[in-house]
Formats: structure tokens, sequence, C-alpha cells
């Protein structure tokens, strides 16, 4: 492990980063810092942590005092969060000064991202047991009695909102309900039109991840932008402009959510590695996307999914194996993709499990099958629903004819698993219990780590 660790600096500062902040509410992280330091013992990586550390202190988020009585407030605020579509409206976070709340708002209100409006409308506390919204910063909720427009928001947020809010019309158009929810869900991270027993299915089976930030649509959306874009004669570096360009949108559409902006950092990197004649190196970039996002939202660490997304993608990192280069019979391919998916799947349900069982109270014993019967359909459900919706725009009847005819069964699929593999027989409820056994957890598997060198 420390071999690893000094050869990538940039790990070493994300860590040092993440810790920086975490000491601000936490000391532990101090004992933590000095545990990597004595790993490493190597100057460059040592500073690279120990820089992290302070700067993450410096821009660590002061503790907000939670609205304790409602107020009326008539203010300018800015829209700093991608606003969330609920059947019946929408929430937007907003900032006003130092503070930021949750505002409730019709869906036709045309909120976005970035847009400065004055707000006239009764602040209320929290609900009892919103100590989550508590430690992401937020100090109450508001009731708007009116919006108006000061300033407009940047044109990127307003596209790439505008591509969400039409991709959902779209769906709830020709899909029946279930059917245009989980697609809707599975696309841009719009989750509020499942039924709570469908989310408890999905939580049960290990999947609940496909219709949550998880950054996988962001992937599946780079990976056939990339597959495309390189059978166009255009210079490498063209391709990755249009890609840049289109998961910006993408993020935007999707939430700015912590695992979709760490998707989008690192596909950008890894898909540029070779221009700069580097191997693409999965925990590098990770690191990378772990500064980008903690520059962004230094309260991203206390986010269930920034943590659950960064730990998933460094266990398959350092935990998955590696393709081989050898050619192989098409059998033996196959043979050897099947085995590589169920290893994926166990690394990614040993890999989660500490966490899920901390955070959810629940461990699943169908995620390995649940996610394997599901690998093949998620990506034609997403690049289908996305190239239905834009060739709706070009041929109405063709778009259409994909979104009820691909994407609907496959909708259909994901509620089949959800409801066979998801029942209340399939995870193992786990009673509280503190924070530190998860990093114990977690310490057991890296010190059980070994390098796996790649086939000859």
């Amino acid at each position: 492990m420390r071999e690893l660790l000094i050869h990538r600096p940039l790990v070493l500062l994300a860590a040092g980063l993440v810790l920086g902040v975490a000491a601000m509410t936490n000391v532990f992280a101090c004992v933590l810092l000095l545990v990597v330091l004595l790993i490493v013992r190597e100057l460059r990586g040592s500073l690279a942590c120990g820089a992290g550390f302070a700067f993450g202190a410096l821009i660590a988020p002061l503790p907000i005092q939670p609205l304790l009585a409602r107020q009326w407030l008539d203010a300018d605020a800015r829209v700093t969060g991608v606003p969330r579509l609920f059947p019946t409206g929408m929430v937007a976070e907003i900032g006003i000064g130092h503070d930021r709340y949750l505002m409730s708002a019709p869906r036709d209100s045309g909120v976005v991202l970035g847009e400065v409006v004055h707000v006239r409308g009764l602040a209320k506390p929290l609900k009892e047991g919103a100590e989550r919204l508590a430690t992401r910063g937020i100090k109450g909720r508001i009731s708007p009695v009116s919006i108006t427009e000061i300033q407009p928001a940047p044109i990127n947020f307003s596209i790439g909102q505008a591509w969400r809010d039409s991709f959902v019309e779209f769906c709830d158009r020709w899909l029946p309900p279930q059917a245009a929810a989980a697609t809707a869900a599975v696309c841009f991270n719009v989750d509020s039109a499942l039924d709570p027993a469908s989310r408890d299915a999905l939580s049960r089976s290990g999947t609940v991840h496909v219709v949550s930030a998880s950054g996988l649509h962001v992937g599946l959306l780079a990976a056939a932008l990339l597959a495309i874009l390189g059978r166009l004669p255009i210079p490498r570096w063209s391709q990755l402009s249009v890609l840049a360009f289109v998961l910006v949108l993408f993020a935007v559409a999707s939430g700015l959510n912590p695992p979709v902006i760490r998707t989008c950092v690192m596909a950008l990197i890894l898909s540029t590695a070779y221009l700069l004649k580097r191997e693409p190196d999965m925990l590098s970039a990770l690191g990378i996307a772990a500064v980008v996002q903690m520059l962004w939202d230094p309260r991203a660490i206390f986010d269930p999914g920034f943590q659950l997304s960064f730990t998933l993608i460094g266990a398959f990192a350092l935990f998955a194996s590696r393709a081989g280069t050898v050619r192989e019979s098409f059998r033996a391919q196959l043979v050897n993709k099947g085995r590589e998916g169920l290893r994926q799947g166990v690394v990614a349900t040993a890999g989660a499990a500490p966490l899920v069982a901390y955070t959810f109270g629940l461990v699943s014993f169908t995620s390995v099958v649940s996610n394997l019967l599901l690998a093949l359909a998620l990506p034609v459900m997403v690049v289908g629903a996305m190239l239905a919706h834009l060739v709706s725009f070009v041929v109405p009847a063709l778009g259409v004819g994909l979104m009820v005819g691909l994407v609907g069964p496959l909708a259909g699929w994901l509620y089949f698993v959800a409801e066979h593999m998801g029942g209340e027989w399939a995870a193992l409820s786990v009673p509280a219990f503190s924070g530190y056994w998860v990093l114990l957890a977690y310490a057991v598997m890296i010190a059980a780590w070994r390098p796996r060198l790649r086939p000859a």
C-alpha cells in the first residue's frame, strides 16, 4: 500500500483535504492524518497530504445555527442547487447572504441554478429528523409568496436544466407512470415519483444506486458518446471538447450531486491520459475528482452519496482485476467476462456494505445477483432513452417507438428484478452502531489488499 500511495500524490492531497475539512467537527481526523503520514514516510507524499489537510481546515464550513422560529423573509437570493422535481412542485436550494434554505416552488416557476431572484415568504425551521440537511448547511425551509427574477441564470445551466425537464416530460407523456418514474430516475436522478414500496425493494436488492445519483448514468453516457465520437474523422482533442461540453450540461441536468461531479471529472481525466502519454490511473483520477468536489462544496464529505461513490470507485480501483491482453477464444472471453462481472459484483457489495449498513441500517444478501441481472439492461435503457428523446425532435414517431418498444420493457425488467430479489428476506436489518466500526472495517480491507499484476 505504501508504494501505491507514494507514487500518487494526488490521492494523498485529496485524503489530506478530506481529513482537514472533517477535523473541524471531529478531532479523530487528526489521528487519521498521523496514521497516513506514518504509512507514507516520504517527503513529497507527506507534503501533499499535509498541504491538503491545512487547506481543508481553511475551507471547512462553519457550523450553522438552524432556524428556531418562523420568520418573514423579503430578500434577494441566489439559486445554489439544481431544483429537484416532485409530482406537485419543485424544491430548490437558495442562498441568502451566508445562509442556505430549501425553497418550495411550483414546477412552472422557472427557477434555475445560478439565477438571482427576489423571494418574499415565510421561513420555517427544519422538520425533526432533518439532521442530514443541517449537516449539509441548510438552515430552514421557505414557502414563498412571490418569486421575482432579478438576474437570469448562466446559459449552460439553463440548457442543462431544460434538457432534464424536457426528458421528464417526454417520459411522462409516452410511458406508463411506473416506467416513466424509473426511466427519469435512472437517466437524470429524478427519483421523486418512485413509490415507497419500489424504493424499499430496490434498497433490499442492493440496486437502489441505479435510481439515485450514483454517477452510473453519467459513465454510460460518456462511454456511448466516446464510442460515437471515436468513429468520426475529427481530432481527439475536439472529441474530448465535445464530451466535456455535453458532460457539463448533463451534470447540471442530473443535479450536480457529488457522484455526478466525480464521474464527469474521472471520465475526462481517463479519456485524456493517453494524449499526455500517460497510462490511465483510476486512483489518481479519483483523487483529482475528490479535490474538485471539495473545492466546489466542502460540505459534500458529509453526504452519503459522496461517501458511497468515492468508496466504491476506490474499491474497484484496488480490488477489481485488470483485463489481460492475451488473445482468447470467444468462449474463453465470455467465461472471463462472466467471472469478472461476478468479481466486480462481490467487490461492490463488500466495498459498500459497511457504509450501507451504517447509513441505511441494512445489508443486502442479493446485491451481487441483482446487479448482474441488471448489468446488460441498464446501459441499453439509459442510452436508448436518451437517444429516443433526441430522435423525437427529428422523427417523432421513431423516438416514441424506441421509448415505448425498448425503454418501457427494460424499465419493467428493473421493477421485476427489484420485486423478486428485494423481498423482506433479501436484506439483514442492522441496528445503529458507531461510525468508528466503519473505519475499522475499511482499515481491515486496505490491510488485506495486495497488488495484482496484469496478465502478460
